[in-house]
């Protein structure tokens, strides 16, 4: 691929991972199993439905579990918010980066749970918010790769000879 054409496909990806993620959270993540199989919920769904069971746990293990799924997709919200405000002209910040990776660190765990309750494959909902980290991923990847890239060439690069320090 062209170099320029190459970075155009690498722009639009970092543009679309925060719209992609938020997008997710308002489409099925979870179909339902027991009394409640049939119905699909969504992320925000999801939250609301994970505190109503909090209340109800046995367990505390059950309660800290629920809560864990409360905190987690909340804060998927907000990390999918951080890169749709930081990618346009910010993604240099810390930020940028650290809510990417925690972004794609949800993905995974979201996935394994799919995975673990034996699901199949993952609801709309969680696949386009699979698809949005896995496109962070791909793009941090290939800047860090270009980035070691050149900072090797910079290294075994000859100095020029007008660069050299003269004796005398």
């Amino acid at each position: 691929m062209r170099p320029r054409v190459a970075a155009g496909v690498e722009r639009g990806a970092r543009l679309a991972v925060g719209p992609l993620a938020l997008g997710a959270l308002f489409l099925p993540w979870w179909r339902g199993s027991g009394p409640l199989a049939g119905l699909d919920f969504t992320g925000f769904e999801l939250i609301a439905l994970s505190g109503d069971l909090q209340v109800m746990a046995s367990s505390t293990f059950e309660s800290l579990v629920l809560w864990g799924a409360r905190i987690g997709l909340l804060v998927a919200a907000a990390l999918a918010a951080w890169q749709t405000l930081l990618a346009p002209a910010l993604r240099w910040h810390p930020a940028y980066r650290l809510s990417g990776w925690l972004l794609v660190a949800l993905a995974l765990a979201a996935l394994g749970a799919a995975l673990l309750r034996g699901g199949g494959a993952p609801l709309p909902g969680l696949a386009l918010f699979a698809l949005a980290a896995a496109a962070f991923a791909a793009c941090e990847s290939r800047s860090l790769a270009a980035a070691h890239l050149s900072a090797w060439s910079v290294r075994a690069a000859p100095l020029p000879p007008h660069s050299l320090p003269r004796n005398g």
